[in-house]
């Protein structure tokens, strides 16, 4: 048994295995560079789009300045889930996991996945739906679910409220069926004044 040993353990080809890591993690490193360099363009380039889009805006060429910040922080949300999906499957496959065969073999849970994907899927439509029909933007004041509060974000799957105490609210989008939007039109306000007859 010792002497198997010995003799596997000197047919390892150490050079080799060290040269396969560093290569592995040279590949690894140059990803991630070259990923992250990729993400701040296209953030710089979203970022300089709705900048100018915002300033057409304040002039008042066309556009709602409120849409233009919940479409931002949309297309920063898709952006940001687009990248770290890449950049997670990449690394796999560098790493050496069999990423497309698990894909294939994913399936045979497609369906336990589908059920227990349906609350986000629901989340992601409806965040669609609300941006496609204005219902509300980013800096309005709103109630939705029995909350009132300034929308901070609208994300794919939660929308943000900065309540009146300060506190934040995460509204999963799938359960926004009715909202309350206070910024829309011009505000009513009925008031009772008294008046004494005898008042000239």
């Amino acid at each position: 048994m010792k002497q198997w040993w010995q003799t596997y353990v000197e047919s390892i080809d150490y050079a080799g295995m060290i040269s396969d890591i560093v290569s592995v993690l040279v590949e690894l490193v140059v990803t991630i560079i070259v990923f992250w360099l990729i993400k701040k363009i296209v953030d710089r380039i979203v970022d300089l789009y709705f900048e100018r889009d915002a300033k057409r805006i304040e002039n008042r060429e066309t556009g709602s300045l409120k849409r233009n910040k919940t479409i931002h922080k949309l297309v920063e949300n898709v952006v940001q889930y687009t990248y770290f999906f890449l950049l997670g499957y990449s690394i796999l496959a560098i790493i050496g996991v069999p990423v497309a065969t698990l894909i294939a073999g994913a399936g045979v849970a497609s369906l336990a996945l589908g059920l227990g994907a349906q609350g986000f899927i629901t989340d992601v439509v409806n965040g669609f739906f609300i941006l496609l029909e204005h219902q509300f933007g980013v800096g309005d004041y709103v109630t939705i679910a029995g909350l009132s509060g300034t929308i901070i974000s609208t994300g794919i799957r939660t929308t943000v409220l900065s309540g009146d105490d300060g506190s934040r609210h995460y509204i999963p989008n799938r359960n926004i069926t009715n909202v309350t939007n206070s910024s829309n039109t011009t505000k009513h306000v009925y008031i009772d004044l008294y008046v004494d007859p005898n008042t000239d």
